[in-house]
């Protein structure tokens, strides 16, 4: 595959179109029968939206972060006019696979008051002994979601509003699992990414559950819709911007002295 790639290169568009185009492809009988379609999915929420999907689910577990999967889910649903929720999926590879009762009830809680439509638990195990993952401590976690979460006056559905957008390049498909994810699955993890990723990490740390993730797509435009829209773009164009100023001042005879403050 990588041997295919280096002789015939896509790029990010033309691998986000095929995305598009297979998966709505193989939506459409469904849409044609007005069935309501969901997936669950680890990030490319932006995408399976685009695609067709009416709602999707993001997987919380494997130790994610659940304000990023929640900023990234919420955001492509904001923009493109969609329902989102969540699934509660495995913490750990092994027995007892999800979390204890107290983080699903706190993973619960947390997905509703940001807006979720949908809270979904995948109970399923590879343990031929044990077939189910849920146990009595997770009921119990359901059923506290439903007493003190759900029917509770004082907790209120979607009340923890984005406040701010992080805007990431068009089509950057990048899994964003961890620091090495890879790009639409094909490529590895480049200067952008790291970028990206350390962008990420600031604004969640700034803004947590009120931050929205999103793509820098002309069909769903993030201007006016956030007080603080913060854009992600390579610093190769910013570098031959500055050099491309300071050639010209020099040949017509001006020197000027350019001066980047530190944000505070």
């Amino acid at each position: 595959m990588s041997t295919v790639l280096n002789r015939h290169p896509l790029g990010n568009d033309v691998v986000a179109q095929a995305f598009e185009t297979y998966t709505a492809s193989y939506l459409q009988p469904l849409k044609n029968q007005s069935a309501t379609i969901f997936t669950a999915d680890y990030g490319l929420y932006w995408w399976d939206f685009r695609s067709g999907y009416d709602f999707v689910l993001a997987e919380l577990g494997w130790n994610n972060t659940l304000e990023q999967e929640i900023a990234l889910v919420r955001g492509a649903a904001n923009l493109q006019g969609k329902s989102w929720g969540t699934i509660l999926t495995w913490k750990y590879t092994h027995p007892p696979f999800l979390a204890d009762g107290q983080e699903m009830f706190e993973q619960m809680k947390t997905s509703y008051e940001a807006g979720a439509k949908y809270v979904v638990i995948f109970n399923y195990s590879e343990d031929p002994k044990n077939p189910d993952t849920l146990q009595e401590e997770h009921f119990q976690a359901l059923e506290r979601f439903w007493t003190e979460v759900v029917q509770n006056p004082d907790v209120t559905h979607d009340s923890i509003k984005a406040e701010a957008a992080l805007v990431l390049p068009k089509n950057f498909g990048w899994g964003m699992r961890n620091p090495q994810d890879t790009i639409w699955g094909l490529w590895p993890a480049n200067d952008t990414c790291r970028q990206i990723w350390n962008q990420v990490q600031t604004q969640l740390n700034q803004y947590g559950l009120k931050l929205d993730i999103v793509y820098d797509d002309p069909d769903y435009p993030a201007a006016g819709r956030y007080n603080n829209i913060t854009y992600v773009h390579s610093t190769f164009p910013y570098v031959w911007l500055v050099v491309a100023i300071l050639f010209l001042s020099i040949s017509s005879g001006v020197l000027l002295i350019y001066v980047r403050r530190r944000r505070n």
